[in-house]
C-alpha cells in the first residue's frame, strides 16, 4: 500500500543527478513513501528507472513546450539594466571607498583606544625621556658655540620619535591575519586598512608630539616665540608621523615577525646614520646621500 502526499508548488525544477527533469509553474507532486518519491508505474522490479536519466532529461528539453520555452530564454543575453538594482551586484566591494574608509577607522579607533595599557605606558615613556633629555641640554645659552647643543637635542627628540615608532611594528603584524583575510574576502578594501590605520594614529601622534614638545622645548631653552615652538612642535608631529608610517610600511612587507623587526633595526640604522649629525651632510658618500634628502630624521 503506497502512502501519497500531493503538494501544489509554483515554479518547480525537478533535477536529478545534475539533469533538469522537470520544470512547470504548476506541478502536481506525488511523494511515495515506499518508492523513494518515484510513481510505481516508472519503477522496474529491482528498484531502477524504467526511463533512462539521460533519456528524460533530453525528453524535457526537445518535446515539451516548458523546455522549448527555457531554450529560448537562456538563448537571450540577460540586459542587467532590467533587473531590480538589489538583485545583482555591480560593484566588487559593498561599501563604497568613503563608507569603507569609515568603517574601518571605526573600528581601528576602538582599537587604539581599547588598549589603554599601551597608551598609558606611552604618556609616561614620553614624559620621562623629555624630562631626561630635558635635563641633558637644560637651559643652553644663545651663543654661537651653543648651535652644536641645539643641533644635538634637535636630533634627539627625532631619534626618539623614530624608536619609539617602532612598537607599530607589532601592532601591524597582530592585526594583519584579520586584514588580509577581510580583503581577500571582499569585504574592505587594502586601502581602507591602511587609512584607517593613519587616521587613528592621528590624534595619538598629535597628543605625544604636544606633550614631548611641551616639556622639552622649554626645558631647553629654545627661544620663547610662538612662531618658533609652533614651528618646533609642526616638525615632530610630521616626524612622528612619517616615522610611524615607515614602520607600518615595514611590518605589512615583512612576512613574519621576526623579520619585521630585523626590518625596523636596518630602517633606524639607516636612518640616523644617514640624519646628517652622526656624519656631516658633505662626508656622506655620494651612493647614501638620497637617503639624507629623503630622510625625516635630518634636516634639523
Amino acid at each position: 500500500m503506497y502512502h501519497t502526499l500531493h503538494i501544489i508548488v509554483p515554479d518547480v525544477l525537478h533535477v536529478t543527478a545534475g539533469q533538469l527533469e522537470y520544470a512547470s509553474k504548476q506541478l502536481l507532486i506525488a511523494v511515495h513513501a515506499t518508492t523513494g518519491g518515484y510513481n510505481s508505474s516508472l519503477v522496474s522490479s529491482n528498484g531502477g528507472m524504467l526511463i533512462p536519466l539521460e533519456e528524460m532529461a533530453s525528453s524535457f528539453w526537445s518535446d515539451s513546450a516548458v523546455g522549448n520555452a527555457m531554450l529560448q530564454q537562456l538563448s537571450e543575453p540577460f540586459d542587467p539594466a532590467n533587473s531590480h538594482p538589489a538583485a545583482l551586484e555591480k560593484r566588487r566591494y559593498a561599501l563604497s571607498p568613503l563608507q569603507a574608509i569609515a568603517v574601518t577607522t571605526k573600528r581601528q579607533m576602538k582599537l587604539v583606544l581599547r588598549d589603554k595599557v599601551l597608551l598609558k605606558g606611552r604618556m609616561m615613556q614620553i614624559v620621562a625621556v623629555s624630562l631626561m633629555v630635558g635635563s641633558l641640554f637644560f637651559q643652553l645659552g644663545h651663543a654661537v658655540g651653543d648651535a652644536r647643543s641645539f643641533f644635538g637635542a634637535a636630533f634627539m627628540v627625532i631619534l626618539f620619535m623614530s624608536m619609539g615608532s617602532m612598537p607599530q611594528i607589532g601592532v601591524v603584524m597582530a592585526q594583519k591575519g584579520v586584514s588580509m583575510k577581510h580583503r581577500d574576502s571582499l569585504l574592505y578594501p587594502g586601502y581602507a586598512h591602511g587609512a584607517a590605520m593613519a587616521l587613528s594614529q592621528l590624534p595619538v601622534s598629535i597628543m605625544e608630539a604636544t606633550l614631548f614638545s611641551c616639556i622639552i622645548y622649554f626645558m631647553v631653552g629654545f627661544h620663547l616665540t610662538p612662531a618658533y615652538f609652533f614651528t618646533f612642535w609642526v616638525i615632530v608631529v610630521a616626524s612622528n608621523l612619517c616615522l610611524t608610517a615607515l614602520f607600518r610600511l615595514l611590518a605589512v612587507l615583512a612576512p613574519n615577525p621576526t623579520l619585521a623587526a630585523a626590518y625596523g633595526g636596518l630602517a633606524l640604522l639607516v636612518l640616523i646614520l644617514t640624519s646628517g649629525f652622526a656624519i656631516v651632510r658633505g662626508s656622506i658618500p655620494l651612493m647614501w646621500i638620497w637617503a639624507y634628502y629623503l630622510s625625516p630624521v635630518s634636516g634639523q
